[in-house]
C-alpha cells in the first residue's frame, strides 16, 4: 500500500522521469498526459493531432462500453486529482 501511496504522490506532483531511449516526441507527450492540472493537461484531441503519436497510427473501433469505462475512469482520475490539489492548499 505504501508504494501506491508513493505512486499516486508523483502523478499528483508531476514527478516523471523519463528513460533516455524515449524519443523526445515520445516524452514531451507523457510530459503534457501527465500534467497534474486537468485544466492544463493535453485533450484527447490535441493526443490524437500529435506528431509523435500519429506515427504509424491506426485508429481502434471501441464498442460503446469500452469507450464508456475509458470516459468514467478518466473522470474519475481528474476527481482523485482535483481533490488532492484541493488538500494540499
Amino acid at each position: 500500500m505504501r508504494i501506491l501511496a508513493l505512486i499516486y504522490q508523483k502523478i499528483c506532483k508531476g514527478d516523471v522521469r523519463m528513460h533516455k531511449w524515449m524519443t523526445p516526441g515520445a516524452q514531451s507527450l507523457i510530459k503534457r498526459i501527465l500534467v497534474p492540472n486537468p485544466k492544463t493537461r493535453i485533450t484527447m484531441a490535441d493526443i490524437k493531432v500529435d506528431e509523435w503519436f500519429k506515427q504509424d497510427y491506426t485508429p481502434a473501433k471501441p464498442n460503446e462500453d469500452e469507450v464508456l469505462s475509458i470516459q468514467e475512469n478518466i473522470e474519475l482520475l481528474n476527481q482523485l486529482i482535483i481533490s488532492h490539489s484541493d488538500n494540499q492548499l
